[in-house]
Parts: C-alpha cells; structure tokens; sequence
C-alpha cells in the first residue's frame, strides 16, 4: 500500500513538472504572439499602400491609353 501511494506521488510530481514547462512555453509562446502582430500591421500596411500604388498606377496608364 505505502509503494503504491509512493509510486502515485512520484507520477504525480512528474506530471506536475511537465505542466509547469508546458506553462512556461505557453507563456514565452504568447509573449511571441504578442510581439508579432506590430510587425505583421507594419507589414501589410506597407503591402497595402504599393497596391495602392500599382492601381493608382494602372489607372493612369489607362487614361493614358484610351485618349
């Protein structure tokens, strides 16, 4: 009876070391996640303005044209 309650405590412990490094990942996994979307909003604002541009661009070579 006492190496079986010794076994569940160890298993237990083990268990208990394995969630606090999955905590721990989650948490640097989160703060990464954070950090990211300023770049990605940087990113896809100047993605935004060039294809802005190549219309605007594309417009203006079709006035050009059809003069």
């Amino acid at each position: 009876m006492k190496s079986m309650l010794e076994l569940i405590v160890k298993e237990s412990e083990k268990k208990e070391a394995h969630i606090k490094l999955q905590e721990e990942k989650i948490t640097r996994l989160t703060i990464k996640l954070e950090k990211r979307p300023t770049r990605s909003l940087a990113k896809s604002s100047e993605t935004e303005v060039e294809e802005r541009a190549f219309v605007q661009s594309e417009a203006s070579d079709e006035e050009v044209h059809s003069k």
